[in-house]
């Protein structure tokens, strides 16, 4: 019975553990397709260096926001894809060592069950006649060996089944890593080109405003010229003029021409000190780039290093896998021979077999851990260094071409100043040559000139005379019209007492109109008429002298507390005091806040450094008083003395619903338009301390106090 049932039972084991190995192969090939697919369609293949992952819309000039960027997009796709397939596969990885224990453990009670029968039927067979044929210990032996080998064909299967699926997955997974690394160097790659683009195009704006520079300057020459050419003109009007005017011109000309040619030679040694700085940065990138070369040298040894310390360990553990293996033969043997003699020895053996076989698992886990994360990092380590190289040589090539542009640009710019000399030198050269021969001809012409002149000349003393006569008349007509004035004198003297009367009486009702219409106009009857116009003093009133006594008083250090409504004491007291931001202003506000009901109210008051005007919310929204449009300005007025005193003065409009969202580096409702038309806030707005809250502070407003309320 026992030599019928092993086999088969190997056999159904066989078959079940391919068909389960089968199953589990099924859903990483398919899903490792649909990676495929999924690459091939979001990027082209990367057999090309060039070949970059873009959508079809995207251009390089446009400037996409980061969250619309497919790129991005699709980067985090693969990754959330990768993520996936790693967790599938420790999943599965798991459940197929949950399924080898479990069918080892089967084998093992299937190998103790046969054992225990064969025990039996032998000792049966012991007791029976000696003339039957009782079986040996060797075919006990035989039966032994036989299930032993059939279960070491059954691990040998399983154990090459499953290395043979973890190492596709990790080339798998090596091959998308690998695709993503050459994804993300491209990416860079194209990134750096539209930097190095708009570096370009920075320094064709650079040379294209040189040039627009250099053809002022030759405008202003040619300007020059031409105002050389006007002088030419007011040289033939006199000949002194003409030759102080020659020579300004020679001594402008020399010195233009010398301060040119400082500026082109400063401009010369400018562009060589850009190059010599340049050659100096190349040179420092020269040695870092061998720096990184040796650096990049040595982490390729630690990394070979590391491979075959890893190599070391995978024959150490196939040793490891052959002693435990020659092992258990031994122990194998023990236990036929000591089967005869002690059940218990055997069973407590085969238990620390078993023991010991767990121990070696968990060993056998650990070492794939360790192993997969130091391919990880390896692999890690090989991306990071093939990306310094590639982002080192894509510097080099840049500081290359700009170093060769910077000479292209250098030389082109030495040419068209040498060109732009050599004919500013011919044009001046000219223009020296045609003033010489215009002064000659000048001079030819002032001789003919003289001779008409001195001609002209007697024919204007011939009309001298003829003036003298006409003059000579004139004062006659003249001597006629003192006579008339004199006349007309006397006639002012005599009506001189009614004009003067007429003007007094003029000026009398004007004073008594004026007078009147200011008596008319309804004011109240403590309003303080603010400070004379071009004078800081207040005109007489009846509260001038609370002012005075306030003026007296010193400011103290800390904050007073102003408001005109008594019932909101408590809601000020709340926004001011507590709030956890503003806790450090307690120790400078005084006691008791100050009510202020009437302008007498103000004789109670002691002035101090900073003063905060709280101001209830109101349906037309007026904030201070118009003295021209509202009837009474109590609160215009106190805070127009608290600022003549000399106190930081904080305007604050409290209950706006407005206010509840302010716009940002704003510290009011912008829709008040009152604080930008009123005078006295207007100034305070322009100085920042003009506030309007709902029921608390907004955090900018809070940081404004704290940097200006110290």
């Amino acid at each position: 019975m026992p030599d019928n049932r092993k086999p088969n039972s190997g056999k159904g084991k066989k078959n079940k553990r391919k068909e389960k190995s089968q199953s589990t192969d099924r859903p990483t090939e398919n899903k490792s397709k649909e990676d495929e697919s999924l690459s091939h369609n979001k990027c082209p293949p990367t057999g090309s260096v060039t070949s970059t992952c873009r959508p079809p819309d995207s251009t390089a000039s446009t400037c996409v926001p980061f969250w619309k960027d497919r790129k991005i997009w699709i980067q985090i796709a693969i990754v959330g894809v990768q993520l996936a397939i790693c967790v599938y596969t420790g999943i599965s990885s798991k459940t197929d060592i949950t399924k080898l224990t479990g069918s080892h453990l089967q084998s093992d009670k299937a190998l103790e069950s046969p054992r225990a029968g064969c025990n039996s039927v032998a000792m049966e067979k012991l007791y029976l006649n000696d003339d039957t044929k009782i079986a040996s210990e060797k075919d006990v032996i035989d039966l032994l060996n036989k299930d032993w080998e059939e279960r070491k064909e059954i691990l040998a299967e399983d154990l090459n089944r499953k290395v043979t699926e973890n190492l596709s997955e990790i080339v798998k997974s090596l091959m998308e890593t690998q695709n993503k690394s050459v994804d993300e160097s491209l990416g860079k790659l194209q990134n750096q080109i539209d930097g190095t683009k708009k570096e370009m195009k920075t320094l064709e704006n650079d040379m294209i405003k040189d040039k627009n520079d250099i053809k002022t300057d030759i405008e202003n020459i040619f300007r020059s010229v031409e105002s050389l050419k006007n002088v030419q003109t007011q040289f033939e009007e006199n000949i002194n003029e003409i030759e102080k005017d020659w020579t300004r011109d020679v001594e402008m000309v020399q010195s233009v021409m010398k301060t040119q040619n400082k500026s082109v030679d400063e401009s010369l040694g400018k562009l060589q000190n850009q190059i010599d700085g340049m050659k100096k940065e190349m040179k420092t990138l020269e040695n870092d780039m061998i720096k990184d070369k040796n650096d990049i040298k040595t982490d390729i040894e630690n990394i070979f290093r590391s491979v075959e310390s890893l190599k070391n360990v995978q024959t150490q553990f196939e040793e490891n896998i052959n002693e435990i293996e020659k092992g258990w033969i031994r122990h194998l043997e023990m236990v036929q021979s000591v089967m005869k003699t002690q059940n218990k020895s055997v069973d407590e053996s085969l238990g620390k077999l078993q023991n010991q076989i767990d121990g070696m698992k968990k060993e056998m886990k650990t070492l794939e851990k360790d192993m997969i994360k130091d391919k990880n990092d390896i692999k890690t380590d090989i991306e990071n260094i093939f990306k310094s190289i590639e982002s080192l040589k894509n510097v080099q090539t840049q500081f290359e071409e700009n170093i060769n542009e910077i000479e292209k640009d250098w030389t082109r710019d030495v040419e068209m100043v040498q060109s732009v000399m050599k004919t500013q030198n011919k044009s001046v050269d000219e223009s020296l040559g045609k003033l010489q021969n215009q002064i000659d001809e000048s001079k030819e012409h002032m001789e003919n000139n003289m001779t008409e002149i001195m001609e002209k000349v007697k024919e204007v003393i011939i009309q001298m005379k003829i003036l003298g006569s006409g003059v000579n008349k004139t004062n006659e007509r003249v001597e006629g019209m003192d006579g008339q004035l004199n006349v007309f004198y006397k006639e002012l003297k005599d009506n001189s007492i009614y004009i003067v009367g007429c003007v007094f009486a003029i000026v009398i009702c004007i004073v008594f109109g004026g007078h009147a219409l200011l008596a008319s106009r309804s004011n109240p009857k403590y309003k303080t008429t603010g400070p004379a116009h071009g004078t800081g003093v207040y005109q007489s009133s009846p509260n001038s002298a609370i002012i005075e006594k306030l003026k007296l008083k010193r400011l103290q250090k800390g904050i007073s507390v102003i408001y005109f409504d008594s019932s909101s004491k408590d809601f000020y007291h709340k926004v001011l005091m507590e709030d956890p931001a503003l806790k450090y202003l307690e120790k400078d506000v005084s006691e008791d806040f100050c009510l202020i009901q009437s302008f007498n109210d103000l004789k109670d008051v002691e002035p101090h450094k900073f003063v905060f005007i709280f101001l209830e919310c109101n349906d037309r929204n007026i904030i201070l008083e118009n003295e021209n449009q509202e009837i009474g300005d109590l609160r215009n007025q106190i805070t127009k003395v608290f600022i003549s005193i000399g106190c930081d003065v904080f305007v604050v409009y409290c209950k706006d619903k407005g206010s509840k969202d302010l716009p940002p580096n704003s510290l009011y409702n912008t829709r008040l338009k009152s604080i930008e038309k009123h005078p006295v806030l207007s100034t305070l707005s322009k100085k920042k301390r003009v506030m309007s809250i709902n029921d608390s502070f907004h955090s900018n407003q809070v940081e404004h106090l704290k940097e200006n309320v110290k």
